[in-house]
């Protein structure tokens, strides 16, 4: 879900800010801010993130397990099942 699986064309029009608070074994918050078909990562909150994810390190390392992906965090976010969204690939082409 980081910058490099990002699919600019699918992402133009799309600009959003997810700030991920991760605590336990691995304490960081960080932000993607996707924007102009673009996906930057930062250390760091956001001003003003559009979504913040808060989850122990132990989950967010298992998700990126059971993905088999890591872009730079420790894993991806959790979709919500009820609102498919940019953060899951498998609902929302603007991954690769």
């Amino acid at each position: 879900m980081m910058p490099g699986a990002l699919n600019p064309a699918a992402a133009q029009g799309f600009n959003a800010t997810y700030q991920f608070d991760i605590s336990g074994s691995e304490n960081f918050t960080a932000h993607l801010v996707i924007a102009d078909g673009q996906a930057t990562f930062h250390e760091g909150p956001a001003e003003h993130p559009s979504i913040t994810i808060k989850t122990p390190a132990e989950v967010w390392l298992a998700i990126a397990r059971r993905n088999g992906r890591h872009h730079g965090l420790p894993g991806r976010p959790i979709p919500d099942p009820g609102r498919p969204g940019p953060v899951d690939k498998n609902e929302n082409p603007i991954y690769a």
